[in-house]
């Protein structure tokens, strides 16, 4: 079967990362939008993010 798969605008957020880690565990295939990149460092250990 394959994953699902959503973009989540605002990933980095403090909203967006509580929905990425719940959508990660849920098995979905993740992409995030973000206009800092460089405080979405916390969603490489997620996996398909």
């Amino acid at each position: 079967m394959e994953a699902k798969q959503i973009t989540v605008f605002g990933g980095s957020g403090f909203l967006g990362r509580h929905a990425v880690r719940a959508l990660a565990k849920a098995g979905w295939r993740i992409k995030v939008a973000t206009r800092h990149p460089n405080q979405g460092f916390f969603l490489r250990p997620l996996g398909q993010v």
